[in-house]
């Protein structure tokens, strides 16, 4: 049986999931004063998503978190690490 070339160029399998992009959450912590407050502020999110991306601002008392995890585990880690947002 010869072989249908231009039915084999055209893509027919599509991806088995779609990707989504993770969501930015920020947060007000008044008591991360530190240098050690914003590191152990850092383990606290990695500890519930290894892949996040954190960015803290000192200036301002913030984190910035890219994640896929939902604002209220968020929370809740940097309230048990003793960072509770505002």
């Amino acid at each position: 049986m010869p072989l249908d070339l231009a039915m084999m160029s055209r893509p027919t399998v599509k991806p088995p999931f779609t990707f989504t992009e993770p969501l930015m959450h920020e947060f007000q912590l008044p008591s991360m004063t530190c240098g050690h407050c914003a590191a152990k502020v850092n383990r606290a999110l990695k500890q519930v998503d290894p892949a996040c991306a954190v960015e803290v601002d000192m200036a301002l008392r913030k984190v910035a978190v890219r994640s896929d995890e939902g604002r209220a585990t968020l929370a809740e880690a940097l309230s048990e690490a003793g960072y509770r947002p505002a």
